[in-house]
């Protein structure tokens, strides 16, 4: 908790005086990208894949926007912000002040950068591009899904229950875990796939799924 508290001020330390920057309209910025990774001067990192941090940018607009499921703010707060850019520099702003990031593309990542004087990289976040639109709040919106999530908290006597949100084959779909009995359901709420002992009908399910998320658990605590 000390070290999230250190962070955001770090954070805010950052936040400066606005500054200009070209903009180039063939940025590959825009899009949906989860922040995957986070480092903090190689001492602090934190794996956010599971976290659902959704950073949107929109380059016609020039409009970012922000949507974090934790119980604290990763590097900004959910919430809409100006940016601005160049080919290798992204420069983001809200209520004048602005907040500076190196960027680049490895394959399918995007990372950002911030330096430091004598160019030593004091945060360096990794994100991954979001493969599939899908739900925000899948329980206020998936009355199926709600109904299996109160099902399971009102369940005795069977400690393993999850439901994972996943992208299977360019789908969104949802797995859901009581004891050993795993199944996967497409957003209609239709069973697409068993796990189960010596049945799997989804043996690539594992190997090929992404996107993970944790909507509902009672094995790890969960961000509120």
């Amino acid at each position: 908790m000390k070290k999230i508290f250190l962070f955001t001020s770090f954070i805010i330390l950052l936040l400066s005086c606005n500054t200009e920057t070209n903009t180039d309209d063939t940025s590959l910025l825009s899009g949906d990208w989860f922040m995957d990774d986070l480092t903090y001067f190689d001492v602090f990192s934190r794996n956010l894949s599971e976290e659902y941090i959704l950073f949107t940018f929109n380059t016609d607009s020039n409009i970012l926007e922000v949507v974090n499921y934790n119980s604290y703010d990763a590097l900004l707060p959910t919430g809409e912000y100006n940016f601005i850019y160049t080919e290798n520099e992204i420069v983001i702003t809200r209520n004048d002040q602005t907040l500076t990031f190196n960027y680049r593309f490895e394959g399918e990542n995007l990372i950002f950068e911030h330096q430091e004087q004598d160019n030593i990289t004091d945060i360096e976040v990794w994100f991954t591009p979001k493969m599939q639109n899908c739900i925000n709040n899948p329980f206020e919106e998936l009355e199926w899904l709600n109904d299996i999530k109160i099902m399971m908290t009102q369940l005795e006597g069977e400690s393993a229950k999850q439901i994972i949100q996943f992208v299977y084959n360019d789908e969104c779909v949802y797995l859901t875990k009581i004891g050993g009995l795993i199944k996967v359901y497409n957003t209609q709420g239709t069973v697409i796939c068993e796990i189960n002992g010596t049945t799997n009908s989804c043996p690539d399910f594992y190997d090929v799924a992404t996107n993970r998320r944790i909507l509902f658990s009672d094995l790890i605590v969960l961000s509120e």
